[in-house]
């Protein structure tokens, strides 16, 4: 079971981001990858992982990083990202991924999390006096049966199984 999250607008994002010129884009490859694998209209057989020589990638949020770093190059900001291999997500980063991202971020004025907001609150939580910003919104859980096909090497998910439970908040 994942954490559902829902991307917040470009604009949303991009007012919230102030005067920033150095941005970093952290992507997580556990739930914000399920949850833009339901979001993006990408082809109904795009896989949501691949397995290469150097780890597990995780296609869907790289696909929206690129998209955002694009964005951003546009309006003539500096960008980078930051994406760890699959499976675990950006809320339990291991000694090592922390202090890659806080190497990443010695210049970096603002970070943009692709994440839930456990994901949100780490990164804060490793890199304090940094101004982090959401890109996603926690709404629910999510689950889904995967299939892996070992040949090609890429995991997909089986939109037909894909359950969205949303929080009610009153």
């Amino acid at each position: 079971m994942s954490v559902y999250c829902e991307p917040r607008t470009d604009v949303e994002v991009f007012n919230e981001i102030g005067d920033a010129r150095r941005i970093l884009l952290v992507g997580c490859p556990s739930c914000a990858n399920l949850s833009y694998s339901f979001h993006k209209e990408l082809p109904k057989e795009s896989p949501i992982y691949k397995f290469t020589l150097t780890g597990i990638k995780a296609v869907y949020t790289r696909h929206e990083i690129d998209r955002m770093a694009h964005l951003f190059a546009q309006k003539g900001l500096h960008v980078d990202s930051w994406l760890p291999n699959a499976p675990a997500g950006i809320c339990v980063l291991d000694e090592g991924a922390r202090r890659n991202l806080s190497n990443k971020c010695q210049d970096i004025d603002t970070i943009i999390t692709l994440s839930c907001d456990s994901g949100t609150k780490n990164v804060e939580d490793i890199l304090p006096g940094k101004k982090v910003v959401g890109a996603m919104n926690a709404r629910g859980l999510l689950t889904a049966i995967t299939k892996t096909k070992m040949k090609i090497w890429k995991t997909f998910i089986d939109k037909e199984t894909l359950y969205i439970k949303k929080f009610v908040f009153e």
